[in-house]
């Protein structure tokens, strides 16, 4: 049996989390929970947002984008497009821990100049 929560306003309708009822019929609307491995995801973004090579972790899925993970001065993505690629955007969490754990030192011209200038 799935646990629920009550609705009591119409901030998760306007957000698109519950069809759309007339107002006077939020006080009962009945939301499901979190699913247990979306927490899971959370808490590995958080984790990562904390590590020393990423600088920002903006995660756009909700309104149909990707996971933005921008990385620290003197590091970078290792397989990119670019010799230098600081920001890359990942469709799974997955996707970022493993991009985040590949991410090498980076010596170019805009890294050495903003650890210089610290």
């Amino acid at each position: 049996m799935k646990r629920s929560s009550i609705c009591t306003g119409l901030g998760h309708i306007q957000k698109g989390l519950v069809p759309a009822v007339a107002a006077s019929d939020t006080r009962n609307v009945v939301l499901p929970t979190t699913p247990d491995r979306s927490m899971k995801m959370s808490k590995i973004l958080e984790q990562l947002r904390k590590n020393k090579k990423v600088m920002f972790v903006d995660d756009e899925r909700e309104i149909g984008n990707y996971i933005i993970v921008t990385l620290n001065y003197g590091w970078r993505f290792p397989d990119g497009e670019y010799s230098a690629e600081h920001v890359r955007s990942f469709d799974t969490v997955k996707e970022v821990r493993d991009g985040v754990n590949k991410a090498v030192l980076c010596e170019c011209a805009e890294c050495k100049a903003k650890e210089q200038a610290v």
